[in-house]
């Protein structure tokens, strides 16, 4: 049916585009009747990609201040100033971290050095190349396939995309509150505390422990894992939509999250660090991202 004089919308989203046909009746002639497509913002909610079993969350669009309070317990030099960062556009993120077996599924090896952790571990022992090229061999794949949303590709979180989506809303010093004397972080990361409870010497299968507000689990622990963002030394402070930083220092690419070889303080959210890209090293691993195509910054 058509209501004289407004848009209508008709049919059902195009899935993964946004895109919905609509069209108009200016008058009560036929004459005066148009078609339009038109791009309408839309909730693409989680999913799975398909014959890889890899589940991802939608991360709505928002802002954050990135960084820690000056007075936070564990914080490095390199961690400031603070900065105001708008997230402005949503983007999906791997539930879990990429496993051994979805690495080994679409690219054919497994290099990880945990290996009797498991398929179900997450895969690591891989440089940030090794990473983009998983990304780029995935979103090739379902380009094909004609399963990309519009504007979107895959490739790894940014710096800011990360620390956003470990922080969930929260401006702790870890995505469950502040825990000064680091008593409730076993039940959220695997890490390097020493005992088995905490880490142990072995990587453990993927969300065993418990997630963040926004379903993200083992964002504090397990693996170290690779952002896209190249190393800067300070945030540039002030206001940032969606800070890239693609062009200075690009040998050096950055690592967030703690590991089952780091202590508590590195597993804190604005905790950060670089290595150079090519640097292959036990712990370190990554989250796969579905982001706006202009964010895909080699």
């Amino acid at each position: 049916d058509v209501d004289s004089g407004q848009w209508v919308a008709w049919g059902d989203p195009i899935e993964g585009t946004g895109k919905v046909h609509t069209f108009h009746q200016g008058s009560d002639n036929p004459a005066g009747t148009f078609f339009k497509m038109e791009q309408v913002d839309r909730v693409w909610e989680g999913f799975t990609i398909a014959g890889l079993g890899l589940e991802m969350v939608r991360i709505a669009a928002g802002t954050f201040v990135m960084g820690p309070p000056a007075d936070e317990q564990g914080i490095d030099r390199f961690e400031g100033p603070l900065t105001k960062v708008t997230i402005s556009k949503q983007f999906w993120l791997s539930k879990y971290e990429v496993t051994q077996g979805q690495y080994e599924e679409l690219m054919g090896s497994n290099p990880s050095s945990f290996v009797e952790a498991g398929l179900n571990a997450p895969v690591e022992s891989v440089n940030w190349t090794d990473a983009v090229d998983f990304c780029r061999r995935l979103g090739d794949r379902e380009r094909a396939a004609g399963r990309l949303p519009a504007g979107y590709d895959y490739w790894l979180p940014t710096e800011a995309q990360w620390e956003y989506a470990c922080r969930a809303g929260t401006t702790t010093r870890f995505s469950f509150g502040d825990d000064p004397e680091n008593s409730e972080l076993v039940e959220y990361a695997w890490y390097g505390d020493g005992s088995d409870t905490g880490g142990g010497s072995l990587t453990h299968p993927v969300g065993e422990k418990l997630p963040n507000p926004w379903g993200l689990y083992d964002m504090h622990g397990n693996v170290s894992e690779w952002c896209s963002t190249s190393w800067w030394f300070w945030y540039p402070g002030g206001v940032q939509i969606d800070p890239l930083n693609p062009s200075s220092n690009n040998h050096q690419k950055i690592l967030r999250g703690g590991s089952i070889l780091n202590g508590a303080d590195r597993c804190r959210s604005a905790s950060r660090g670089a290595v150079l890209r090519q640097t292959k090293r036990k712990g370190f691993g990554f989250r796969l991202a579905l982001v706006p195509a202009d964010h895909v910054v080699p």
